[in-house]
């Protein structure tokens, strides 16, 4: 039993390794790159870009900015957010009560579907 625990963390913890690296290639495969958004500002001037692409660390090689971002994510400092400069932790603490509302009502309609097939299958086998 324990050796199949065992496993199974090792399992996810190589998911979740991958998802990580595939969601961190996306942002930096884009067009631009993460700094895109910056430069798409009308006031930022190519000063201001290069600037802010140093104090981000983009200038860096990608898999140092990876494993800064890494361990960014496993102490809690997800840093600011692209679109509106606030501290993302905000953004998702913002965002819990509309999450927590969606998943109870998806769970309710689920288990009323699936009570009430449940319930027909069984009646009229």
């Amino acid at each position: 039993m324990h050796r199949y625990l065992i496993r199974r963390v090792l399992q996810a913890l190589v998911v979740l390794i991958l998802v990580s690296m595939v969601g961190f290639s996306v942002l930096h495969l884009a067009p631009g790159g993460p700094a895109a958004i910056y430069a798409m500002t009308p006031t930022m001037s190519a000063e201001d870009l290069d600037r802010l692409t140093r104090e981000l660390g983009l200038d860096r090689p990608v898999p140092e900015q990876y494993v800064k971002w890494v361990g960014g994510v496993l102490t809690g400092n997800w840093g600011r957010s692209y679109r509106d400069g606030r501290l993302v932790r905000e953004v998702v603490v913002d965002r819990i009560p509309a999450t927590l509302v969606l998943m109870v009502s998806a769970f309710t309609v689920a288990v009323g579907l699936g009570l009430f097939t449940g319930i027909v299958s069984a009646v009229r086998q």
